[in-house]
């Protein structure tokens, strides 16, 4: 049983079992024993979440963890000791998804403090009220909140903690002026910013349009912004994403429900030449939003890719024909309650080769409504003679 072959064996089975079952496996023998024991590549990623995490899991397995790299604690059974125990036995870890009511700020700072080579932190559904580090950590470029159950804003102590963030992910957990104005100062880097929050009673994003100009006009480099259900934002924000993020390859909006104050309220003939030439995808779901609108966008951004537009009773087929011919890039397109005839719309299909995915969601009127749904059940699209001519024309496109 000396032999490195069975070694090897032995190391191949136990490379399909979970990390707490690895480490029982140590009682069948001495060879199993050694094998589970010996840091390798076993022990490069380490999954524990429900009950079996806890902080006497972590602590038993510590001795095992000098080769870690990816990390997935999720418990509320796991505390700020087990976040400590990973960052004494772990000084390669890379990425790290935790979660626990009962995981604080002192926590993740003791995780950011050890392991310096951490590129990836997620937090969800934590208890952080505090944090505070006593050096940058100059290596995280991606960081999750997510559900943070405390009701103070942590972002100025993590903007100065984190100053290389490249992405940022806020999810229903407190976000203020204050917060904004601390990333736009220290996180120059950043590329991405999501920010979502659907609680429309309490809602923990406390955003506003002076907040977010602060934020763009420090991150110069910001080339995705996903605002989703954000409340406390005007089309003041999205003018100033558009005039400063001139790299900008990615814009979300989706307005909270009956939010009429996102909407787009500027002169865009007024825009600098730069803005939007390297935009990708746009997607908009916001009241209001006029061909015309639409039409300026599409038509300075010759790069997009992918357009969305939800509540587009105000867009007509002759401001999508100006759409399809200023995009050749465009290869998927969704428009739902659009004012445009069936005739006028198979008309354009000619006009839009290059695209592959179209989802089409016509305007009806409103005792319609419910029919309309029972069709979009089984079809997919509230137009069947309609869907089927532009699948056709993409099933012809792609033949040829």
């Amino acid at each position: 049983l000396s032999d490195p072959t069975y070694a090897a064996v032995v190391q191949r089975i136990l490379s399909f079992l979970p990390s707490i079952s690895i480490a029982s496996c140590k009682r069948v023998c001495r060879l199993w024993r050694t094998v589970a024991s010996t840091p390798s590549e076993l022990w490069s990623k380490l999954e524990l979440t429900g009950a079996p995490a806890t902080d006497a899991a972590v602590r038993s397995l510590s001795s095992h963890l000098c080769l870690l790299q990816d990390l997935s604690l999720r418990s509320n059974g796991v505390t700020d000791t087990s976040l400590m125990t990973i960052a004494l036995s772990c000084p390669i870890l890379r990425t790290a998804d935790v979660g626990g009511e009962q995981v604080t700020g002192l926590g993740a700072a003791a995780l950011l403090h050890g392991c310096r080579r951490l590129t990836t932190l997620s937090l969800v559904r934590t208890f952080i009220t505090a944090f505070q580090v006593l050096e940058p950590h100059v290596n995280l470029r991606l960081l999750v909140m997510d559900s943070n159950g405390g009701d103070v804003d942590v972002f100025p102590a993590l903007a100065w903690s984190c100053p290389s963030l490249l992405s940022l992910v806020v999810r229903h957990s407190v976000l203020t002026e204050e917060g904004l104005a601390a990333l736009g100062q220290h996180c120059w880097s950043l590329e991405t910013i999501e920010l979502e929050d659907s609680d429309l009673e309490e809602p923990a994003l406390e955003c506003s349009d002076e907040g977010i100009a602060i934020l763009v006009e420090g991150c110069s480099n910001i080339r995705s912004v996903t605002l989703n259900e954000v409340t406390g934002i005007t089309g003041t924000t999205v003018e100033q994403i558009i005039r400063k993020c001139y790299r900008l390859e990615s814009l979300v909006l989706h307005a909270t429900e009956g939010n009429e104050s996102l909407r787009l309220n500027f002169d865009l003939s007024e825009l600098d030449a730069p803005c939007l030439q390297e935009l990708k995808r746009l997607e908009l779901d916001i009241f209001g939003a006029e061909d015309w609108q639409i039409e300026a966008i599409c038509l300075r951004s010759p790069n997009l890719r992918e357009l969305a537009v939800a509540q587009g009773k105000h867009i007509d087929h002759r401001s999508l024909k100006s759409v399809f011919q200023a995009c050749p890039h465009l290869e998927k397109v969704s428009l739902s309650g659009i004012n445009v005839q069936e005739s006028d719309l198979v008309n354009l299909v000619h006009c839009c080769e290059q695209i592959r995915e179209f989802e089409l969601y016509m305007k009806e009127d409103e005792e319609d409504e419910e029919d309309e749904e029972d069709e979009e059940d089984e079809s997919g699209q509230s137009d069947g003679g309609l869907a089927a001519s532009v699948f056709r024309r993409m099933e012809m496109m792609d033949q040829s």
